[in-house]
């Protein structure tokens, strides 16, 4: 068993890659990756609705339960969002205190709507027409780190703009100034699936080109939209977006302090049940984070859905890489499409 100092170690690196934001540039080389194959693309299916309700003295969430096509059926970890709606036991505004992204060019804010609330997105157009089809662009749903949206968070998609995607990047409840409780990763979930739907009914956007791809604790929330019935789409990814158990440990949580609880909130505990493709992209130097990837990936190998892939460098240099890797990724399953 590892000495008390090292895994207080680890926990404190496993802290900082969940809440960093994107760092300095790092092109990835060969050494130090690690794939497997390459996960089929999977069928788009129907849209869900939302919902919530309050009950007692202490607020209750929960969470969408979208439609699945006919003849099968809501997913395990579906239906565990749907009968154990979280139970907050503080309520209020996100942690991170927040600078909306000031303006730049190609890029506009906007307004979408989840569970009848007004949230606060930035839609950033591509830097070319090189990827544009006959019925649109294809679209990346961008996850941000931590618990904000600020202009570093439009820096880091540069990249996937040039490479001609547009790229939609929404906050969440209680994020930003937008209204709400601060949930740490439920009910912010199915302001994903809102966003998805909103970025499937703009005109210029290809519904059925559009991934969800997010960083540090945006990317827990885009591995754990791959463990969702639907919206189906394209393809997911994540950046140190599938922690250990104790994930939880080092964080203010506004949420009972239960394994149930943690759990409806990790993708680990509930990797066999994925339902859609998903590329989790860490540093090698994050060793928790890619022991507890591996653990993900033993448990999904059966689906063939989960792939892994470590980078050199630590974290904060290891975001462009993944960055990079997954457009390369994305770009080659568009081109499966033509």
């Amino acid at each position: 068993m590892a000495p008390p100092w090292h895994r207080v170690l680890l926990r404190a690196s496993l802290l900082t890659a969940l809440l960093s934001l994107p760092g300095a540039c790092q092109k990835p080389g060969s050494p130090g990756y690690e794939r497997t194959v390459e996960p089929p693309r999977p069928k788009l299916s129907s849209d869900g609705g939302l919902g919530a309700r309050k009950s007692g003295g202490t607020y209750t969430q929960v969470s969408a339960l979208n439609p699945v096509p006919s003849g099968k059926q809501h997913s395990a970890f579906s239906l565990k969002r749907l009968n154990h709606p979280t139970r907050l036991v503080r309520r209020g505004k996100s942690p991170q205190g927040h600078a909306d992204p000031v303006a730049a060019d190609g890029v506009r804010p906007l307004t979408y709507t989840a569970e009848s609330r007004t949230l606060k997105a930035w839609l950033a157009s591509p830097h070319s027409d090189i990827l544009r089809g006959p019925s649109g662009y294809p679209t990346i749903v961008y996850i941000h780190a931590g618990f904000a949206l600020t202009s570093e968070d439009i820096r880091a998609v540069e990249p996937l703009r040039a490479a001609g995607f547009v790229v939609f990047l929404p906050t969440f409840r209680a994020e930003n100034a937008n209204p709400g409780d601060h949930e740490m990763l439920f009910g912010e979930l199915d302001d994903v699936v809102a966003a998805v739907q909103f970025v499937r009914q703009q005109s210029g956007t290809d519904p059925s080109k559009i991934a969800v791809f997010g960083t540090a604790t945006g990317g827990m929330l885009a591995a754990l939209f791959s463990l969702l019935d639907g919206p189906a789409v394209l393809d997911t990814g994540s950046i140190a977006g599938i922690p250990g158990e104790d994930a939880f440990d080092l964080l203010p949580i506004p949420f009972e302090n239960t394994d149930e609880e943690r759990s409806l909130r990790l993708f680990l505990p509930n990797a066999a049940d994925i339902q859609q493709p998903h590329l989790a992209c860490v540093s090698g130097q994050d060793v928790a984070l890619v022991g507890a990837a591996r653990q993900a990936r033993a448990r999904a190998a059966s689906t063939k859905l989960l792939e892994l892939e470590v980078v050199s460098g630590p974290h904060p240099s290891s975001v462009s890489a993944c960055i990079e890797r997954y457009r390369e990724r994305l770009t080659g399953r568009l081109a499966q499409l033509n």
